[in-house]
């Protein structure tokens, strides 16, 4: 039986191999922060100057299991009660619903694509379309003042034969610097990158592929990493070639980021871009949950004007213990104020006063030297202000957001399990549960783009 951790927070730091690149110099660069959200307003779809929140729905009245997307609009104080559903049925949306295949929605990325102040929704249908070869779409939902008005679909250009899931994971950044945001679509044998502008009519530029034939995808983040102002694509997932199984992340063109050397890893890895030490390169922060058999660690790359630079792998505060999946998922926000962001990392697999997979979250805080222990935050269905109890594979943690949703400069958590996700205050003294947790309705609320 697994006592109880202690909660004194000692982070590990050692250092990681890089493969193909050297360690980026240090240069003096003006204050940005390249955290999502990418653009002012890219996830506001409305116009009303809040911010708004998109998530999967598995199910929705008139379609089922066909899948949609639900927007729940944002107030002044955060999230709203007016929602709007969008399905392959809603007018003016591309295609029709083939049944539970379809999963429309169940990828999804945000950014204001035809440059009108309105934000826009990427929304992935798996199997829409092409079932039983579940070939899968991606359609543009516009944004408009009165919340989602018309779809658009996009072409993917040739695909292997095999029914591949195109857009089986979406990145977005404006990765040529032309100034429009461009969509970044894994398929089974790469990744398409649909470049902007783009319009009601579909998009304008050309579909190239990035591919490696021996990676298998499966994620990818996007954000400014050497602060030019253009984007870097990073590709996270497996090995098939020299070092099968192992845990990589890729810059197309760029170098081999090596994540976790282990044969036993899966490439069930995700990322988060934000520039934590206020340098003016973003940092690009892995969670992997699978390392050391499923002990999870998080394995962060310094930006800098060549690229990423000398890596550092962090492990789990207090005793790391297996199964506990710490890097299962990540965020990046400024919590406290003080310009630097923090990072959210989950560990659904936590155990919380013996109650097995109860889950809980660990705040990293930011500042002049990067992410840092001074400061971090553990936060479990124990923790007071937290509302209910520790329950048997509640997972606490297992979906994390950082983001401002009052506008009062300080990101707030929202955290998801197996019980009703939470809205946890951010404030001067990091996440502040007693100053007002939120229960937020439904499941998979967090899981909008970051």
């Amino acid at each position: 039986m697994r006592l109880p951790r202690t909660r004194a927070v000692v982070v590990g730091v050692t250092a990681v191999a890089a493969v193909g690149l050297a360690p980026a110099p240090a240069a003096a660069r003006p204050a940005v922060d390249p955290a999502v959200p990418p653009a002012a307003g890219s996830d506001d779809i409305n116009g009303d100057g809040h911010r708004d929140y998109v998530q999967y729905a598995d199910w929705l009245p008139g379609v089922g299991y066909a899948g949609g997307v639900r927007i729940t609009y944002g107030t002044a104080s955060g999230p709203g009660t007016v929602t709007q559903d969008v399905h392959q049925e809603t007018p003016g949306i591309p295609g029709q619903h083939l049944g539970g295949d379809d999963m429309f929605g169940s990828r999804l990325a945000v950014g204001d694509f035809n440059g009108d102040g309105y934000g826009d929704i990427v929304a992935g249908s798996l199997g829409a379309e092409t079932a039983p070869t579940l070939t899968g779409t991606l359609v543009i939902l516009w944004g408009s003042a009165s919340g989602v008005s018309g779809g658009t679909a996009l072409p993917h250009g040739e695909l292997p034969p095999g029914g591949p899931h195109y857009g089986e994971e979406l990145a977005t950044g404006d990765f040529d610097g032309d100034g429009h945001p461009d969509i970044a679509a894994a398929t089974g044998d790469g990744v398409r990158i649909l470049h902007g502008p783009f319009t009601p009519a579909g998009g304008t530029g050309p579909v190239t592929r990035e591919s490696r034939a021996d990676f298998f995808t499966h994620s990818l983040v996007a954000g400014d990493l050497t602060g030019d102002g253009t984007a870097e694509l990073v590709v996270i997932g497996a090995q098939f070639g020299g070092n099968p199984g192992a845990t990589d992340a890729w810059l197309p063109g760029g170098a081999t980021l090596r994540l976790d050397p282990s044969t036993a890893a899966t490439g069930e890895a995700v990322g988060v871009v934000a520039d934590f030490d206020q340098d003016g390169y973003g940092d690009v922060a892995f969670g992997v949950p699978t390392d050391d058999n499923f002990t999870g660690a998080l394995v962060v790359w310094p930006g800098g004007p060549s690229g990423p630079g000398t890596p550092a792998r962090l492990t789990q505060p207090g005793t790391p213990d297996y199964e506990e999946r710490f890097g299962h998922s990540v965020s990046a926000g400024d919590v406290n104020g003080d310009g630097f962001p923090e990072l959210a990392v989950g560990s659904p697999g936590e155990w919380v006063d013996n109650q097995m997979y109860a889950g809980g979250v660990t705040v990293l805080s930011g500042g002049p030297g990067g992410l840092t222990a001074a400061g971090a935050q553990w936060l479990d269905r124990e923790t007071p202000g937290v509302p209910e109890d520790a329950q048997f594979f509640g997972e606490f943690g297992r979906d994390v957001r950082l983001r401002d949703s009052d506008g009062d400069g300080h990101a707030d958590l929202f955290a998801e399990g197996g019980q009703p996700a939470l809205l946890l205050p951010g404030g001067l003294s990091g996440i502040d549960p007693a100053a007002g947790a939120t229960q937020l309705p439904g499941s998979g609320f967090v899981a909008f783009p970051q």
